[in-house]
């Protein structure tokens, strides 16, 4: 009902109305991240869950946009507690692979990256980054089988047939 773009004002008219209407909150916090209203966009994921905590849309907008704003650690425990409750976000699992990454737990990060892939395996860029993991931990063979599936879905990825000639080599 609320996926169709309402005006940002009337959305908050209904929120003074019911503060509790999640979904109008949801939409309101959507339609404020379109106009990069980041702050503002922030609460009011925040206040969706205050009312629905373990509400998957809301955990990972508030999980990307904390990643996108460098805040690393909120951003780990948004997304952390959304694959907790939603164990096939593929998605979520992505992130918390990138997550992973910035905090140098390599082993944690290719187990996320290997998730995401097992709940959606044509998901290039997730090979992508676990070649790239195996390749820097020396697991040559795991490295050449993600940069395979890289090369089979997207056939002009230049990067993976490079890691693949240097990983034959």
């Amino acid at each position: 009902l609320f996926k169709v773009l309402l005006p940002t004002r009337l959305l908050q008219d209904i929120l003074q109305t019911y503060p509790k209407f999640w979904e109008a909150r949801l939409a309101l916090a959507q339609a404020m991240e379109k106009q990069e209203k980041i702050t503002q966009s922030l609460e009011q994921y925040q206040g969706v869950l205050a009312t629905q905590p373990d509400n998957a849309e809301a955990l990972f907008a508030l999980g990307y946009l904390q990643f996108k704003d460098g805040e690393f650690g909120k951003a780990h425990q948004s997304i952390s507690r959304l694959v907790s409750g939603h164990p096939q976000h593929a998605e979520g699992w992505f992130l918390l692979g990138r997550l992973e990454e910035t905090r140098n737990q390599t082993e944690k990060a290719i187990a996320a990256y290997e998730t995401a892939v097992s709940l959606n395996p044509e998901d290039e860029e997730a090979h992508h980054n676990l070649g790239f993991l195996y390749q820097q931990e020396g697991r040559s063979a795991k490295a050449i089988e993600h940069f395979q599936a890289v090369a089979r879905l997207k056939p002009n990825d230049f990067d993976a047939f490079m890691n693949l000639g240097v990983l034959f080599t």
